[in-house]
């Protein structure tokens, strides 16, 4: 039989084998794809599914050897890593089912669950630091990684990695909190004799992040970020707690003056919840023009709506603002 026509048979056996497992004829899909690999012994979609039935079968080894295979003719299938992680990790290869969980994420960036199971291999192969990263990545993406172990309908294999992210996360970030304090603590001692007086901040904590149940002082004063218990529940702040309150107040006229001036050079005002936020309490603001703002500062960075504002950033100059590298954090307009 010519190549030609040794591929034609290929070809016409894997269309056979497809009409089988899309009627769940699993056996006759199976002998039809073994008839593919005698004709065309590379053909990943053949591998592929005999792979998946020898894992259905709880026959990892030959399962990990045809998605190895599969892997060779198309590598950049990100499924064919996860399915080859799975079966390793069957059998007990812990460092081979992270890598390929590893190459899975790195194929599909922008999927959690990627992410999930590569931070588990990972921490399972003693590489926590590097779990972390990629938990923490993950995490980024969505709320599955560490939200999925509440979900009762989620497979127990995806629950308990995400049982086990969300407690090494939080560990890892309450203790990044204490040894920031720890050493902010020690660069003001190098420096002065005074005390540094940050027990507020050691005692705050970050609720989605912290090792112990966060107990609020009030019903209503329950922050979802970050949460200080030494600062007073009032629900609006006395002006008298803030000298600097009248040194704004007398600078509106000229604030507002440079905001309408910056509105005529096209500055708009934007949705403050981006359409890119994931978080379900934002659900209803997301991309939602009803709560907008014109940032002038934003993550310590000026915006390119700045340059428009040098009186109100004279006025700013003069207010006690907690500075990053000598910007304020956060400055806006906003209208919600």
């Amino acid at each position: 039989m010519s190549n030609s026509e040794t591929e034609t048979t290929a070809q016409a056996l894997k269309a056979e084998a497809r009409a089988h497992a899309q009627a769940g004829r699993a056996e006759a899909a199976a002998h039809a794809y073994a008839g593919v690999l005698e004709r065309a012994p590379d053909d990943a979609e053949a591998h592929a599914f005999a792979a998946d039935m020898a894992f259905a079968g709880q026959r990892f080894a030959e399962a990990a050897n045809h998605y190895r295979k599969a892997l060779a003719a198309a590598p950049e299938t990100a499924s064919l890593w996860f399915n080859c992680a799975t079966a390793q990790e069957a059998l007990g290869e812990t460092a081979h089912a992270a890598a390929s969980y590893l190459e899975a994420f790195r194929r599909e960036p922008n999927n959690p669950m990627m992410a999930l199971f590569a931070g588990a291999a990972l921490d399972a192969a003693g590489r926590s630091d590097e779990a972390l990263q990629v938990w923490s990545l993950g995490d980024d993406l969505g709320w599955a990684v560490r939200k999925a172990k509440d979900v009762a309908d989620f497979p127990p294999e995806v629950r308990t990695r995400s049982a086990r992210a969300d407690e090494a996360m939080r560990r890892h970030f309450t203790e990044l909190h204490a040894k920031a304090v720890t050493d902010a603590e020690a660069a003001w001692r190098a420096q002065t004799d005074a005390p540094a007086a940050l027990e507020r901040v050691r005692n705050a904590v970050w609720p989605q992040t912290h090792t112990e149940e966060v107990r609020f002082r009030a019903s209503k004063h329950a922050p979802l970020i970050y949460y200080m218990p030494d600062l007073a529940p009032v629900t609006i702040a006395s002006r008298a707690d803030f000298s600097w309150v009248e040194t704004l107040e007398q600078a509106t006229a000229t604030i507002r003056e440079e905001f309408l001036a910056a509105e005529d050079a096209r500055a708009r005002m934007t949705p403050y919840i981006r359409e890119s936020e994931t978080a379900p309490i934002f659900d209803k603001l997301r991309g939602s023009r009803d709560w907008s703002s014109l940032p002038l500062f934003g993550n310590g960075e000026p915006t390119q709506w700045t340059e428009h504002f040098p009186r109100t950033l004279a006025v700013l100059d003069e207010l006690d603002l907690t500075l990053v590298d000598g910007a304020p954090m956060q400055v806006l307009f906003s209208v919600l």
